[in-house]
């Protein structure tokens, strides 16, 4: 078949020299594209499985950590009640060993100490100065004294006197007053716990004048307790002799 290409449409000189352009221009390279892998769907059941195996193996993990600082703790708190226990057991070594279940070496010491404290001094002075007239007419024991700022002080004092192993007996001396900005009774029930506890635990004698006269700050008290400090302190002097009797003197050849 015979084509007359006079009768074929003929294009627009700018469209037929653009397809002209496009035949002879060289062709330009393809740029590959890298396709990405898509993942293939989950099924919800099996996305919730995984996240759960997940979430199971942080629970393990932090389970594990959690157990290993629960043992520990048990570890060191087992090291501490260990240490507690030595410590209680040598600081109860060292209260037996300091209780003189000998009372004859205790009563054989040649002194006594005399603590006072110096709240209410005119009148606390009153007792000392009674005790030691009377117990130099009973014995012949020398008579130290000591001071602390309260009566509150008493005892811990008494306890280092006592554990010293230099005096036969002890004698503490006070003035509590029944009154004021606080009640009496926590002062003087610690000061007698305290005094009691110092005897029983170094076999130590000690004698209590730590008073607390009733309704101190009426009117007309204080002289009335300052003449009754002088009969506590011959009361103590007495006490005191009879308890550990008088000093012996060695026999002289």
């Amino acid at each position: 078949m015979e084509v007359d290409f006079d009768e074929l449409p003929r294009l627009p000189p700018e469209e037929m020299e653009s397809l002209c352009k496009m035949v002879h221009e060289p062709a330009k390279p393809v740029l590959e594209v890298k396709k990405e892998k898509r993942r293939r769907p989950v099924p919800e059941g099996q996305r919730r499985t995984a996240d759960s195996v997940r979430f199971r193996g942080r629970q393990l993990k932090s389970g594990y950590e959690n157990k290993v600082v629960r043992q520990r703790r048990l570890w060191l708190a087992t090291a501490y009640a260990l240490v507690a226990l030595l410590f209680n057991q040598s600081i109860g070594k060292q209260q037996m060993n300091s209780f003189n279940s000998n009372f004859s070496d205790t009563t054989s010491r040649g002194k006594i100490a005399f603590v006072q404290s110096c709240w209410h001094r005119d009148i606390v002075d009153a007792l000392r100065d009674s005790f030691l007239k009377t117990h130099a007419e009973l014995d012949n024991r020398e008579v130290e004294l000591f001071e602390v700022p309260g009566a509150f002080e008493i005892p811990l004092r008494a306890k280092l006197l006592a554990c010293s192993g230099q005096y036969a007996g002890i004698v503490a001396a006070g003035l509590i007053v029944d009154g004021g900005i606080y009640r009496h009774e926590f002062v003087s029930t610690a000061v007698i716990d305290g005094l009691m506890r110092v005897q029983l635990d170094t076999g130590v004698p000690v004698f209590s004048a730590a008073l607390t006269p009733q309704d101190f700050l009426s009117e007309g008290q204080p002289e009335f307790f300052r003449e009754h400090f002088v009969t506590k302190g011959a009361e103590a002097a007495h006490a005191c002799v009879q308890t550990i009797g008088t000093l012996k003197q060695p026999k002289v050849a």
